[in-house]
């Protein structure tokens, strides 16, 4: 598993958090359940990632880890480098300094030793139509449109996953979901599961990680990933 860079990251390793907060995992958990669910914070099965925008905040949130008992450097001078923690500016794509636990790789981090480079992330997909029209996103950064979703956290079925991403980053919910089989779409990097949503709620960019939506007539031109057309098509609309 892995997990996206935004902006300037700050990431922790579980099981460090595990030991050296207060509280540990499941207590970090409580304090970040805002910022979570805000899509601020985030994580995978090994790493955690809280990040701010400017490195004056960055250095604050070092100084309070410090103050837990974290150890955030080690090393001297030029030998300097992260230890308990990495930060990551998504600017340049590396560590600030180096890092012996992490790897980065197409914009995401993990936790090195555990990227399988033939691993697929289960994404759970969301197919929205109102009058004609598919609902479409745009990632950040990105050049191409593709269906709304994301991936499944721990043990969440893609049905559960496909209508939280559509909340969280559009502010819909679902009036009525189901799973379409013949729908689903294995990518270069996703297994796409595709669940076709009801929803009376208009779109609205809630997550910074979205750049555009819109409605597609699917008859104009735009620059859009392949599993958009497969499984339109599949439903029979395009």
């Amino acid at each position: 598993m892995s997990i996206r860079l935004e902006f300037i990251n700050l990431i922790i390793p579980r099981k460090i958090i595990e030991k050296k907060y207060t509280g540990g995992w499941k207590q970090c958990l409580l304090d970040r359940q805002v910022s979570i669910d805000c899509g601020s914070n985030w994580y995978d099965d090994h790493l955690f990632r809280t990040g701010a925008m400017n490195a004056m905040d960055i250095e604050c949130m070092l100084t309070d880890l410090e103050g837990m008992g974290f150890k955030p450097y080690k090393g001297r001078g030029k030998d300097l480098k992260w230890n308990d923690v990495c930060v990551v500016d998504t600017s340049s794509g590396k560590p600030t300094l180096q890092c012996d636990w992490i790897e980065i790789r197409d914009g995401k981090a993990s936790l090195k030793g555990t990227q399988s480079k033939h691993k697929k992330r289960i994404r759970g997909t969301a197919v929205v139509i109102r009058e004609n029209k598919v609902l479409l996103v745009k990632d950040r950064g990105k050049k191409k449109f593709s269906l709304p979703g994301g991936g499944t956290n721990r043990n969440e079925p893609s049905l559960s996953a496909a209508i939280r991403e559509l909340y969280e980053e559009l502010d819909m919910s679902a009036r009525k979901a189901e799973r379409i089989f013949k729908c689903d779409f294995l990518g270069s990097f996703n297994k796409h599961k595709v669940s076709l949503i009801e929803t009376d709620d208009e779109p609205f960019l809630k997550s910074r990680e979205l750049e555009e939506f819109c409605w597609w007539n699917m008859k104009d031109q735009i620059p859009r990933y392949a599993h958009v057309d497969y499984i339109i098509k599949q439903l029979g609309i395009f």
